[in-house]
């Protein structure tokens, strides 16, 4: 038996078969991928760090987008509060006393400078020997010592009561604390101040 007539018997006998559909054709296999890696979950932290802290009452802070308005001066203080007839008293008072500070203060001052140059220019001269035989003598001049002491006297107490009757800061504070505490809807701030620093309306809790 030849090769030809065994190649003509076995595709004799696979004719048959292939009808019935016992023979299947190989199928092409799908290629294998490799598994993939899942992306990180970003809202577990990595190992090591604590979990992320919960926003207080399970709401995220809104930002306050309100425009600020700053203090500047007793004055802008007072025309800023003046439709508050309480807090305005109170702003009113103050822009008094740093009036009055302001007069007597440098009133004193003035008058005590006053008196102090009338001492100097009032000298009691008096003609005194040099020393040595056949010099001469010597004119020597002083000025009123009374007078140059009574007009510093009255320039410090003109100092101590600027001092004392000028506003102070906390004078101030406590004008804001008012207003911002009866409108917690439009705070004042003190101008060049640090923010933390001037009393802010409590936050309601929910």
């Amino acid at each position: 038996m030849t090769v030809r007539s065994a190649a003509w018997m076995i595709l004799a006998a696979l004719l048959p078969l292939a009808a019935r559909g016992e023979v299947e054709a190989p199928q092409p296999q799908a290629a294998v991928q490799p598994p993939s890696t899942p992306p990180p979950d970003l809202s577990v932290p990595p190992p090591g760090l604590p979990p992320p802290a919960p926003p207080l009452g399970g709401v995220l802070p809104v930002p306050d987008l309100r425009p600020r308005i700053y203090v500047k001066d007793l004055d802008h203080l007072a025309d800023l509060v003046k439709e508050d007839p309480a807090v305005a008293a109170k702003a009113r008072d103050l822009a008094s006393r740093r009036t009055a500070a302001f007069a007597i203060g440098g009133g004193l001052l003035a008058t005590g400078l006053a008196v102090t140059l009338t001492g100097l220019g009032k000298q009691t001269c008096e003609q005194q020997s040099i020393g040595f035989p056949g010099s001469g003598t010597l004119s020597v001049c002083q000025p009123d010592p009374t007078q140059v002491i009574v007009g510093s006297v009255i320039q410090l107490a003109g100092v101590l009561t600027a001092a004392i009757l000028a506003p102070k800061r906390g004078d101030l504070l406590d004008v804001l604390n008012a207003w911002n505490g009866a409108h917690p809807d439009r705070p004042f701030y003190l101008w060049h101040e640090p923010l933390q620093q001037v009393a802010e309306p409590a936050p309601e809790m929910p």
